[in-house]
């Protein structure tokens, strides 16, 4: 009988049994005995069809499906040999997932790759790493190109500190794990050096300048009550910056304020004033030097060479006196209106003086007439004598006419002898027998002389 094919849709809902399918559709097999063979094949029906498929097509053998017909544990080989092609929509294998693969432990993929976000955590240990080298306490793994196993411990890359040394401060370089101890850069936890290996003791910032310390003297040093020292083997300054319309200044505080003393230098007028005691005590403007409270000089005076300088400046007054050879001043009766004012200016004294007296007292009548009570003593030696000016007088017992009194103040004394001039006789003392009074008298007397100091 010649070879026919029929379509199944010839068949009806009749059921094809192995009797009704000839020998020359199938070959006489025996038994399969072992697993499928990639060579066997298979009947499948194809839209009706029936038609015969070599088991290769599969890709999957037989001794991969177990008893109970579910699929073991898929290892990586086996599931990276699958393509989309190999899938079948009625469900074969099921879509294979991320999730899917969550139960397969190390042993089962020999090779692809999980994501980090499927292995669990601590579920890696050392033994599970391909690692070139055994592990050294204090070691870190690495990533190496070129070593096998990809994986090598190591020790730690550590960090070098150029001229490290005692209290210098580390500052960063341009070359990786390498820092700089900056030798002219120093802190000893109170002490800041600047340029300096060794800021003084007591210093809280030392700054020394490009030039050096000072060498000229090796006891130069700042005092241990200094926080700040700026120091340079040449010229050493500190700068203070501001705009033109306003001031900069430098401020000495205590407990009591915060500007009790200070420089303060005013670029808008422009001028320097010193403070002292919460106030300005000087003014310094160009040509310029104004002091609100006046110079004051010290009360023992130092004196100077010094032709140009001036050393000493005194105001005052004194209670003029008067009195015989005896240097007694409590012999006469004086008027109220005794008064003596001066001014020292450096050597030289300008004086005015008043005094009145109502009776010459006890003083002798034969005595030259004396006046004391002077601020200070005339210089000693020669030709230091000073004339003296009896601007006004009344009440005297002149005896002729003509006569005019004058005064004089003699080398290192620190009093005025009276004379008395006249066209006559020229100088002459003037005793205590003229000086009347009538009834009272009164001299008013100015003049200047120098001193010692």
């Amino acid at each position: 009988m010649a070879q026919t094919t029929i379509q199944g849709s010839f068949l009806g809902d009749a059921t094809v049994t192995g009797a009704k399918i000839g020998a020359d559709f199938i070959s006489a097999q025996t038994a399969l005995a072992t697993g499928l063979a990639t060579t066997d094949e298979i009947i499948v029906s194809d839209a009706g069809v029936i038609k015969r498929m070599d088991i290769s097509v599969l890709e999957i053998a037989a001794t991969q499906i177990t008893a109970s017909g579910t699929l073991p544990a898929l290892n990586g080989a086996a599931l990276t040999a699958l393509t989309a092609a190999n899938i079948t929509a009625s469900g074969t294998l099921p879509a294979l997932n991320g999730a899917a693969l969550t139960a397969l432990n190390g042993t089962q993929i020999t090779s692809g790759t999980l994501p980090a976000a499927r292995i669990a955590a601590d579920s890696i240990v050392e033994g599970k790493l391909n690692v070139s080298n055994g592990p050294t306490n204090g070691h870190v793994l690495t990533a190496r190109d070129g070593v096998a196993g990809g994986f090598t411990w190591e020790a730690a890359s550590g960090t070098t500190i150029n001229s490290n040394a005692d209290n210098r401060v580390i500052t960063g370089s341009g070359t990786a794990n390498t820092l700089n101890g900056e030798t002219g850069l120093v802190f000893t936890g109170t002490l800041l050096g600047i340029n300096t290996a060794t800021p003084d003791s007591g210093q809280y910032l030392h700054i020394v300048g490009a030039n050096g310390s000072i060498t000229e003297n090796s006891g130069v040093s700042a005092t241990t009550t200094s926080q700040l020292t700026v120091e340079n083997n040449s010229n050493a300054a500190i700068s203070i910056l501001s705009p033109a319309a306003d001031f900069g200044a430098v401020y000495f505080g205590d407990s009591n304020s915060n500007i009790a003393g200070g420089l303060i230098y005013n670029h808008g007028r422009p001028g320097l004033d010193v403070r002292v005691e919460g106030a300005t005590k000087y003014i310094f403007e160009p040509s310029l030097m104004t002091v609100p409270g006046g110079i004051k000089f010290p009360a023992t005076v130092s004196l100077s060479s010094n032709a140009n300088t001036l050393d000493d400046y005194q105001e005052g007054t004194f209670t003029p006196t008067l009195h015989d050879w005896s240097f007694d001043s409590t012999e006469a009766t004086y008027l109220a209106n005794r008064v003596g004012r001066y001014v020292k200016i450096g050597r030289f004294v300008y004086f005015w003086l008043n005094v009145g007296w109502s009776s010459i007292g006890t003083l002798a009548t034969g005595s030259q007439g004396l006046v004391g009570g002077l601020p200070f003593t005339a210089m000693a030696g020669t030709n230091h004598n000073a004339s003296c000016t009896v601007s006004f007088a009344w009440g005297l017992g002149l005896n002729n006419a003509g006569e005019n009194p004058t005064a004089t103040i003699n080398a290192n004394t620190a009093y005025l002898s009276f004379h008395m001039w006249s066209h006559t006789y020229g100088a002459q003392s003037m005793n205590f027998g003229n000086w009347g009074p009538n009834p009272d008298a009164n001299f008013q007397i100015s003049g200047f002389y120098e001193t010692e100091a």
